[in-house]
């Protein structure tokens, strides 16, 4: 034989065939599929299958679905049993018929595919012969047992599709984070919506999760990974913390979630992949580092309180000569420690535990009680000032202890005092003055050896690594303080 007709061939094969291209309209169909489908090429030729024989029920859709898979994935599909409607042979309706079909791609020279070619055939009287009701049980051949057991299996089959999407729309429905993971590698073979948003929308299917997460590397998660599947046994955690960068350009982000690695058997017990859940709680996560921050904050300063508050009640107690004067002392100076504690709190801020206050704000409200009749002064001079607590607590006592003496022996004796407090910050220290002025003349030098210099001078010093100074001019004391920057944050 010199050469081969093809088409001629194509033509004279006894089983139905037919060709469409991609939109599934017809370029080819032999005699024998002409024949069984009561068609003529002129008829077929260039048109839509579907526009041909239109079936808008399941077995349109089946029909249409198998042809599609094919020339998504490049694989053959078989439809083993399927009932579609053709017009009848005198053209007047149209009848049942029942057919099994196979679908093959074509491939260019590329290996794409460009063509589906479809092999049918008509069982139609075998599906007659199965249903008629003069066969005896089980009395029919292995034809229609053969058409029984293909229709069986097929619809078996269309049932687990069904129920696999349903599982897969679920899954990706799902609020928690979802993935699966095949192999020793980890190779992303599905991934959710929820867990394809934590990532930064990174495409990750296909991928091993060395490849897929680079920047989770060092923070245990492959190493858990391997750990499940070497051993099959699952492993939880809660409240992980990860840092990783969504996005490229991006800076990196520290998130916390629950999270769960449940290893995945084959029939014989071996482990073939990883099931991933995950669910974050950055949100609650931080919330709760928060509030166990906040307590220790607040077990600290109310620590601080009881250990001045008990040396003020000692050392008041030794130094008063009434009880009636202890009382008056004791409680001037728990009220200045009140206001300094009142003012940090509500300053405060529970989310990261600061708490800072303004240096002049607080003095004002010491100075307060006063300046009640208006006949004496305060002039306030200095830059914006901030203190931590412990700042705060430490002068508020030296404020309230210089305040308490100007009203009882200097400025704010008599009408017409002043007092003038200013400060600065120069490398890195910061200086105050407190100046009285328009008090009674002082005479002589005297010496603060009371209870109230020493608590001041233990204030400055001690808690906030500082200097104390006094100074006795005929016109007012002056009292110089001085303290590093960074203490002021305490």
């Amino acid at each position: 034989m010199d050469s081969l007709d093809y088409e001629q061939l194509f033509q004279a094969i006894p089983s139905p065939y037919m060709v469409l291209d991609r939109q599934l309209r017809y370029v080819a169909a032999n005699a024998a599929y002409l024949k069984v489908t009561g068609s003529t090429w002129d008829q077929l030729k260039g048109n839509g299958l579907f526009d041909i024989f239109p079936n808008d029920g399941e077995s349109g859709r089946r029909l249409r679905a198998s042809l599609e898979r094919v020339l998504q994935t490049g694989k053959r599909d078989t439809l083993a049993y399927i009932r579609y409607e053709i017009p009848n042979a005198d053209g007047t309706g149209m009848e049942d018929r029942f057919w099994s079909a196979v679908h093959i791609p074509v491939f260019d020279a590329g290996g794409n595919v460009t063509h589906v070619m479809q092999n049918t055939v008509d069982v139609t009287e075998l599906q007659q012969l199965r249903q008629a009701s003069f066969l005896p049980f089980r009395s029919h051949g292995p034809g229609i047992d053969l058409i029984e057991r293909a229709r069986e299996a097929e619809e078996a089959q269309i049932t687990l599709k069904n129920e696999n999407s349903d599982f897969r729309r679920l899954f990706e429905q799902a609020p928690g984070m979802i993935a699966v993971l095949s192999g020793p590698k980890h190779v992303f073979t599905f991934v959710n919506e929820s867990y394809t948003s934590f990532i930064g929308g990174r495409d990750v299917l296909g991928l091993d999760v060395r490849s897929a997460l680079p920047d989770i590397a060092g923070q245990g998660f492959y190493e858990k990974l391997d750990q499940v599947y070497e051993t099959g046994e699952p492993i939880k955690e809660n409240g992980a913390r990860v840092v990783f960068q969504p996005g490229p350009n991006v800076p990196k982000v520290e998130l916390f979630l629950d999270f769960s690695y449940h290893p995945i058997f084959d029939n014989q017990d071996n482990v073939t992949g990883i099931f991933v859940q995950g669910l974050e709680r950055t949100e609650s996560v931080k919330a709760e580092q928060a509030r166990e921050l906040l307590l220790r904050e607040l077990n600290h300063r109310v620590k601080n309180l009881f250990t001045v508050a008990m040396s003020m009640v000692n050392m008041t107690a030794r130094n008063a000569t009434t009880p009636k004067e202890m009382a008056t002392i004791l409680t001037g100076r728990l009220g200045a420690l009140s206001h300094a504690h009142s003012m940090v709190m509500s300053e405060s801020h529970p989310a990261n535990g600061d708490a800072r206050i303004s240096f002049e704000e607080m003095l004002r409200k010491i100075v307060a009680p006063h300046l009640v009749d208006q006949q004496v002064a305060i002039k306030l001079d200095g830059p914006e000032l901030t203190l931590g607590s412990k700042a705060a607590t430490s002068l508020a006592l030296v404020m309230h202890e210089l305040a308490t003496n100007a009203a009882k022996y200097g400025a704010m004796s008599q009408p017409g005092g002043v007092v003038s407090v200013d400060w600065k910050v120069a490398d890195e220290m910061i200086e105050m003055r407190w100046l009285e002025q328009g008090g009674p003349p002082i005479t002589g030098t005297p010496q603060p050896s009371g209870f109230g210099s020493r608590l001041s001078r233990i204030s400055v010093e001690g808690q906030l690594d500082g200097s104390l100074a006094f100074q006795w001019p005929t016109d007012g004391v002056v009292v110089d303080i001085r303290f590093p920057r960074q203490n002021a944050d305490q």
